[in-house]
């Protein structure tokens, strides 16, 4: 039977490869230890390799886990690339334009402001005003 190997279990792997204990790694990747520790455990598996040496309670990269690096290294930033490639013609565009009153626009427009210049996409536009317009 062929490996089937995830770009999941590539992200734990080359997590583990960095922090080189479960419970860094699942804080980085926000799963549990468990849930770390059976990826790596079914890309060992699939691989037939182990990837790791245990030694006082850390993962220390072997030399079977050397060769699959850099492969796991290019492979995740292949998936990035096509992410972004085409994630701009899903994010919003446009000019989001909102009117409030003084007292509830002086509380929202820093928030949406700050919310907005994160995402180029998108300008904001607003008007304050004690009087409707």
């Amino acid at each position: 039977m062929k490996p089937h190997i995830s770009l999941k279990q590539l992200k734990v792997f080359v997590a583990v490869t960095q922090h080189q204990t479960l419970t860094a790694a699942s804080d980085t990747l926000f799963l549990s230890k468990a849930a770390v520790s059976m990826s790596l455990s079914e890309l060992e598996k699939q691989i037939g390799h182990a990837l790791f040496d245990r030694v006082n309670n850390r993962l220390v990269i072997n030399q079977e886990g050397q060769k699959l690096l850099p492969l796991a290294d290019e492979l995740l930033s292949r998936s990035r690339d096509i992410e972004s490639l085409f994630g701009d013609e899903q994010s919003y565009r446009g000019v989001l334009r909102i009117g409030a009153s003084d007292t509830v626009g002086n509380q929202v427009a820093p928030f949406c402001s700050a919310i907005f210049a994160t995402n180029i996409s998108i300008g904001l536009s607003s008007c304050l005003s004690p009087t409707p317009l």
